[in-house]
């Protein structure tokens, strides 16, 4: 064996050496753009998966006079609460609900939530994080 050889061999000729390098820049190309998306979706907050809002209420209704007591069960990822009654007003829970915090609403008096009839529906609204969602929904039973 010529020791002359021993490169060819170990290395390839020259048409089998241009193969490895090609690849080689294909891969890294491949790799920067991917690492490139990656950044950009972190940067320019892309995955963006806000949670919806979590919450309960107790809702206690005083036939005789039309109060309503609404109480805060949970308020896992809750920022604040409206009631929407029968005008087209929504009701402000009032500061920062906390689990049995509560607020009473009256739905006969045009003052609060007012103008509501026996089967009228009243919506309790969490947002959290800017977003609204309807937690509950009561519909009045009215006067017994």
């Amino acid at each position: 064996m010529n020791p002359r050889d021993i490169p060819d061999k170990l290395v390839g000729n020259e048409d089998e050496r241009a193969v490895s390098p090609v690849i080689g820049v294909i891969l890294m190309v491949a790799i920067t753009v991917i690492l490139a998306a990656v950044l950009a979706a972190f940067v320019l907050d892309l995955g963006d998966t806000s949670e919806p809002v979590q919450a309960s209420f107790g809702i206690d209704e005083d036939t005789t006079d039309g109060n309503l007591t609404v109480t805060v069960q949970d308020a896992s990822r809750l920022d604040a609460v409206n009631v929407a009654g029968c005008d087209d007003e929504p009701e402000i829970f009032g500061g920062e609900p906390s689990v049995g915090s509560s607020t009473e609403l009256n739905y006969t008096d045009d003052n609060n939530i007012g103008g509501c009839e026996e089967g009228d529906t009243i919506n309790i609204v969490g947002v959290y994080q800017g977003s609204e969602q309807v937690i509950r929904s009561y519909q009045i039973e009215g006067e017994d």
